[in-house]
């Protein structure tokens, strides 16, 4: 696609957003934090939500929204507002965690500001909940990309830990049942939708 208005919703460190710059896109970078706005090299940088995008109706040639979504308990929602700020014609980009990691349990492990393990708010959306959500906001999808990552040589971590990231902790301890449990299991879902013209 040639060189147009790009929005990164959720830009996080500005992965994406480079991306697009690096390819000629005039590119407005958006995400819910002001830290992690400071990294993006955008055009210009918005803190808002994805559900209020703050932008025109119609605007943007381009959107991409890389790991969100699934931290979204509804879709349509959002979805719809990617389709709200797009051009007739444009393209819509997402990436997120594979539905299937996400029922395994791979939710990303994090500290609370007391220090304490915690995980992720994460939900489970389904490759239909996609779908349901692209054709109530006239978005047509035009690929599903579902990328298998090359599986890692199994290695043995005598005594498993750390222990406060129960379960996952365990992993170490049978990496042949882990390698066997990931075979061909997929690590993304990726779409590509446009608007209708």
């Amino acid at each position: 696609m040639p060189p147009g208005r790009a929005l990164d919703a959720d830009c996080g460190t500005g992965r994406l957003t480079r991306l697009l710059a690096e390819r000629g896109h005039h590119v407005v970078a958006v995400d819910g934090s002001p830290e992690m706005l400071s990294h993006a090299k955008a055009d210009s940088t918005l803190v808002a939500d994805l559900h209020e995008l703050p932008v025109d109706d119609g605007s943007q040639d381009v959107v991409l929204c890389g790991l969100a979504l699934s931290h979204m308990p509804d879709l349509g929602p959002v979805i719809a507002e990617f389709a709200r700020v797009l051009a007739p014609g444009g393209h819509l980009v997402l990436s997120d965690v594979h539905p299937e990691q996400v029922q395994r349990g791979s939710i990303p492990s994090v500290r609370t500001a007391d220090g304490d393990p915690a995980r992720v708010r994460t939900s489970h959306h389904r490759v239909g909940d996609y779908l349901r959500a692209f054709f109530a906001a006239s978005l047509a999808p035009v690929s599903c990309e579902e990328p298998t990552p090359a599986l890692a040589e199994p290695r043995h971590v005598p005594g498993g830990g750390p222990w406060d990231l129960w379960p996952w902790s365990l992993n170490g301890l049978v990496p042949d049942a882990l390698a066997a449990a990931a075979k061909d299991v997929p690590s993304m879902l990726i779409w590509h939708c446009r608007k209708a013209e």
